[in-house]
């Protein structure tokens, strides 16, 4: 895991010096987030099939009109890893479980 906590870490932090960049500042989207993966990461490291999808934004086809945080109560406040072991817990067990059934 050091090394995902790691990923998360490096990324958080690009993100926070994009936000502040004078050039992209301006063009991020506002309270966004870095999302690394949606659904079970550690199923999907398990699998012997893996897709990988990217975007730049999430579409309301993928969470429906405005309805991208719905099922991240969290993570919808969360604009940087404050208390980065606690920010990181919960930032990984809420993309793990986006996709389960409620």
């Amino acid at each position: 895991m050091d090394k995902l906590n790691q990923l998360i870490d490096e990324t958080w932090s690009f993100h926070q010096k994009l936000k502040k960049d004078k050039e992209t500042k301006d063009i991020l989207v506002p309270d966004s987030m870095p999302l690394l993966w949606l659904g079970n990461f550690e199923d999907y490291k398990k699998s012997n099939l893996k897709v990988v999808t990217l975007s730049k934004n999430s579409s309301y086809a993928e969470f429906g009109e405005n309805n991208r945080f719905e099922k991240m109560d969290y993570l919808s406040q969360l604009t940087s890893l404050t208390d980065k072991d606690r920010d990181r817990d919960i930032y990984i067990n809420q993309l793990n479980d986006y996709l389960s059934p409620e």
